[in-house]
């Protein structure tokens, strides 16, 4: 290297920040002079070096808000995950993934395996506590008929269940461990964390804290609490948003109830993309608002009774003893999988996969007699089915049986928010046949069934009018059936018989077709629907009330609110002059006045507007009628001066204004 430039950068310890800066400035100089590229990146290495070390992380976590709701319609679109959901009777303690609804992004993963101690995403879920994990730290627990009801964002509805976690009754403790980010990560999500459903149960009093963390970073610790902590019976859902988080970071929920003796917990969690609206906030002011995802679905009180769509579409795929792939393209699709088996020992199915993404649990059956015949149905909804990743199915099977079948059922035009409606499930031990519940089924809808026989034999022969789709033989004993129905609005039983007396297990369920939301009368065309104008006592037939040249929209929307009347910011529906002051709305609107305000519009015959009607404006009067004034009068001018109202200002006018000013 030229022994020059090294020069350049010898500075003695007396020669200043300034010297130095000057001898920084002649190397530089000369290293562009010299084309000495090897030294210029070199230089520019070590700054962005420099550069990186003194960054700081970007990845924040920031507390958004609290809403108190237990609808769930509209939240959650990303994902979600509730323990303990609708239990049929008190159970618990029991594992986290024990009868929960899971629906996750495919950027996000939890993992519940009790064995895989480093990883899981709960504190403390050890393999030892499938049917009792009390004393260890984190389980779940539900179906106490006093804990609150939720409506889940796939418009499940039933009892809550939580997530306790008993070592943090009065200490600060990590009850969530790590839910792991993946790639494709959003830049900016947001994650809804429900309490507060447990009648008080447990509450998490003294604090809930969202954490960030990164492997091999300790020090990385973005976190963000819930100020101003309550607890009154009603559920919350507090909101968290995370910004530039990285694959392989993951979250961490810390909780502490600050009172021995209560463990504290949570009802669930959800994830969207966006915090920017709360939805169903506006449900129940009689105005559908599309904007804020209310629909028929979601907020029928504002956007009117449903009305069915199309029958969704169905693809039947009948994959036998090895699951095959099935890929049907289109939009608002469902997937549904079901598999059966036949076995002398204990089995269930304990998770699908579809390509990459887990498929959800919906209902599963098993009946014994001399051997057990299970039938358990999963699903995917269309945003899982579009990053799936594959098309082919992978099952995981607790004690996989001898004897088995799978089928798959691809759906278009499926609702994206219920998706399902009624669930059932039956079985019989000794027995030819067995139905479910009986359901209204609406138009456009479907009901379906799926069952299994743990004994070979005649057909299955389906009852109450059902289609049968499927009959299949599983092997050496077992049979399986599949059947359907289009729904008209009648109540509707699924079921089967079978010819040969044995074990049955069904799954029915229904799928709900994308409804459209009736449009709200409004006779008058006005903007303001026929149920809004009775609520506040305009006249629905009548777009203009009070006459008043102001359409009951533009009165009612004044404060750019349509969706009610509030007389304290909006223009009186019912009176042609709000203010009354003189000028009528129509008038001051046209002036630029405020029709609200008294005092701003001119008094008849201020020409001049210096609030008093004097012989100054009479002569100002005088010059416009005589055309003298060189330019037109403004609205105001004409709105004082035309006292005869005939839209001009003329001699009557003058007559007018002269008997004013002199009192006669």
């Amino acid at each position: 290297m030229n022994g020059n430039i090294l020069n350049g950068l010898k500075v003695s310890s007396e020669s200043g920040a300034i010297q130095f800066l000057l001898a920084v400035s002649r190397t530089v100089k000369a290293i562009l002079q010299r084309k000495e590229e090897a030294m210029f990146r070199y230089l520019f290495s070590i700054v962005g070096a420099l550069l990186f070390a003194t960054a700081t992380y970007g990845e924040t976590i920031t507390y958004v808000r609290t809403v108190s709701t237990t609808n769930f319609l509209g939240w959650g679109q990303a994902g979600f995950y509730f323990p303990q959901f609708d239990a049929s009777g008190i159970v618990g303690p029991k594992r986290t993934d024990d009868n929960m609804q899971l629906y996750l992004p495919s950027w996000l993963e939890f993992n519940f395996n009790p064995w895989d101690l480093g990883d899981t995403t709960f504190s403390a879920d050890k393999p030892d506590c499938f049917d009792n994990c009390s004393g260890r730290g984190v389980y779940t627990r539900g179906g106490y008929s006093y804990w609150d009801s939720f409506i889940l964002p796939n418009g499940f509805a039933g009892l809550s269940g939580s997530v306790v976690d008993e070592q943090a009754e009065n200490n600060t403790n990590n009850t969530v461990n790590q839910i792991y980010m993946k790639n494709g990560v959003p830049a900016s999500f947001c994650m809804h964390i429900v309490t507060d459903n447990t009648a008080n149960a447990h509450d998490s009093a003294d604090s809930i804290i969202v954490r960030g963390g990164r492997p091999d970073q300790g020090s990385f610790d973005p976190n963000a609490p819930v100020p101003n902590l309550s607890f009154d019976g009603t559920t919350d859902v507090h909101t968290f948003r995370f910004d530039n988080f990285l694959p392989d970071d993951f979250i961490k929920i810390r909780l502490n109830s600050g009172t021995p003796g209560m463990a504290p917990g949570f009802g669930g969690l959800m994830f969207d993309l966006a915090c920017d609206y709360i939805p169903n906030q506006q449900c129940g002011n009689n105005v559908c608002d599309v904007s804020l995802g209310e629909s028929c679905e979601s907020c029928p009180g504002d956007c009117g009774a449903c009305i069915p769509g199309s029958t969704p579409t169905m693809d039947w795929v009948h994959h036998g003893t090895s699951p095959q792939s099935h890929y049907v393209a289109g939009s608002n699709r469902l997937l549904i999988f079901a598999a059966h088996g036949v076995d002398n020992s204990s089995h269930w199915v304990q998770g699908v996969k579809y390509g990459n993404k887990d498929m959800h649990f919906l209902e599963a059956r098993s009946q014994d007699r001399n051997e057990n015949a299970t039938v358990s149905v999963w699903y995917l909804k269309e945003a899982d089915i579009y990053s799936a990743g594959g098309t082919g199915f992978s099952v995981d099977w607790y004690h996989k049986p001898g004897d088995r079948s799978y089928e798959s059922v691809f759906f278009t035009d499926v609702s994206q928010t219920f998706s399902f409606g009624s669930v059932d499930e039956a079985g019989c031990t000794n027995c030819y046949a067995v139905t479910c519940s009986w359901a209204t089924t609406e138009p456009g809808h479907i009901s379906l069934y799926a069952g299994t026989h743990e004994r070979n034999g005649s057909t299955f022969t389906p009852l109450n009018g059902y289609t049968e789709d499927a009959d299949l033989w599983m092997g050496s004993n077992g049979r399986a059936t599949l059947g359907h129905k289009n729904g008209i609005g009648n109540a509707e039983s699924a079921g089967a018989v079978f010819g040969r007396e044995g074990a049955f297990s069904l799954v029915c369920f229904e799928v709900q077709d994308i409804p459209q939301t009736l449009p709200q009368p409004d006779s008058d065309g006005d903007g303001l629907s026929d149920a809004l104008e009775t609520l506040i006592g305009t006249l629905v037939n009548d777009s203009d009330t009070d006459n008043d040249g102001v359409s009951d929209y533009d009165e009612v929307n004044f404060d750019g609110d349509a969706s009610g009347y509030n007389p304290l910011t909006d223009l009186n529906p019912f009176d042609a002059d709000t203010d009354g002051d003189g000028a009528d709305d129509a008038t001051e609107l046209s002036l630029g006045t405020d029709p609200l305000d008294s005092g701003e519009a001119p008094l008849p015959g201020d020409m001049n507007f210096d609030d008093q009607v004097d012989l100054a404006d009479y002569l100002l009067l005088t010059r416009f009628v005589l055309g003298i004034m060189g330019a037109p009068p403004t609205p105001g001018e004409l709105y004082a001066g035309d006292l005869n109202v005939n839209a001009q200002l003329d001699a009557g006018d003058l007559v007018i204004l002269m008997r004013t000013v002199l009192g006669i």
